[in-house]
């Protein structure tokens, strides 16, 4: 340790704990050499008993030696008391005349008086040095228990109490800013839950493929839910709403169509293979008609497809909806409420009933599922 700044050594590498109620006292030293760091904490270990030491027996024997002088000048003091006495006491018998003699006995019974004094006041000085000396005796005695040891490997840098700390702070602003951007935009997560917020039936959910088609798997199943749909509310026209960014509706429309205008035999077919084209569809719609009853059309939305007589509606006055329209919804899987109470307004302004709800899963959506990035850009 030569060398070095006692001073900064001591606040940087050493350390003292109290371990509980139990009076003891660990001294941690750190260094780069552990032979090092050992020798200094015995040594700071043994310096620290020292002082403690010198506080808590430094007053005892003050007090003890005050005392020992104090009963030494008292035992000097009866010793001369007796020596007196003994003289007195031999002038008394030696003196013939008896007024002299009842003087040297008056003087010496007041010596004899002042003695008896002095041995109370010896005997009281004894009594408390030796409670003095055995209040001492009770206190505890500082000592080393367990000598310090060069260990075997370094000690912790704290990295990993660090790291974990820092994963939980981490997660609470987490949660903390998920709550805030909840509170600020508030979201509809689910396909679930959007059906439940139109009070509606969930047709399904549709995937978008990598090349940014949707799954024809996930078509087909959703085109059979639309032509029940629209045969339980005796509608010929369903027209798709998106409620969200990246939705194609003329695409998916086209494609709804075609799948939902084939005949129900061929929907196995169309599963292991490319969406049939629009003319063989047609050439097959002409042979089935009378099987199948009205087709269902499958339109984007439009304020159009909605007007009385526009050739789309069965315009019967026994029909649910004058105009035999209906409306789906597709929905990405998180709705922002701004636009859940935009497309709400939109569909109370229109006579189409909404038969049902589709949540759309596209790549985009799978990336940023609660917007953040439209977040950002604002």
């Amino acid at each position: 340790m030569r060398g070095r700044d006692a001073a900064k050594v001591a606040n940087g590498h050493v350390s003292t704990r109290s371990l509980g109620t139990s009076g003891v006292l660990q001294l941690s030293v750190s260094d780069s050499d552990s032979h090092v760091a050992a020798a200094l904490a015995n040594a700071l270990a043994a310096r620290v008993i020292r002082t403690r030491l010198g506080v808590t027996r430094g007053t005892t024997d003050q007090i003890v030696t005050t005392l020992g002088q104090r009963i030494g000048r008292i035992n000097g003091q009866i010793a001369a008391l007796d020596g007196k006495i003994s003289s007195l006491n031999v002038q008394a018998a030696t003196t013939a005349d008896p007024l002299t003699a009842n003087g040297i006995r008056n003087r010496r019974d007041a010596a004899s008086r002042t003695r008896d004094a002095l041995v109370e006041q010896r005997s009281a000085f004894e009594t408390e040095r030796t409670g003095v000396v055995s209040a001492d005796a009770q206190l505890p005695k500082p000592t080393i228990i367990s000598s310090a040891t060069p260990p075997s490997h370094p000690d912790s840098s704290g990295a990993t109490a660090e790291v974990v700390l820092g994963l939980l702070l981490g997660a609470i602003l987490g949660v903390g800013l998920a709550a805030l951007l909840e509170s600020v935009r508030p979201t509809v997560v689910g396909g679930e839950a959007l059906a439940t917020k139109f009070d509606t039936p969930l047709l399904g959910t549709l995937t978008e493929a990598p090349d940014g088609s949707p799954d024809l798997a996930d078509m087909v199943r959703i085109a059979e839910r639309l032509r029940l749909a629209a045969s339980a509310e005796h509608v010929r026209t369903i027209c798709i709403l998106s409620a969200g960014q990246g939705i194609d509706e003329a695409r998916l429309s086209k494609e709804l169509d075609v799948l939902a205008s084939a005949p129900w035999e061929d929907d196995e077919e169309l599963v292991g293979a490319s969406a049939p084209s629009s003319k063989h569809v047609h050439a097959s719609r002409s042979a089935r008609r009378s099987e199948r009853g009205p087709l269902v059309r499958i339109r984007p939305f439009e304020s159009r497809s909605f007007a009385i007589g526009n050739g789309h509606g069965n315009g019967g006055p026994g029909s649910p909806h004058r105009n035999g329209s209906g409306v789906v919804l597709v929905c990405p899987p998180v709705l922002k409420q701004e636009a859940f109470a935009a497309v709400g307004h939109l569909l109370r302004i229109n006579p189409g009933r909404l038969l049902g709800v589709i949540e759309y899963s596209s790549a985009q959506t799978r990336r940023d599922p609660f917007g953040l990035a439209d977040w950002e850009d604002a």
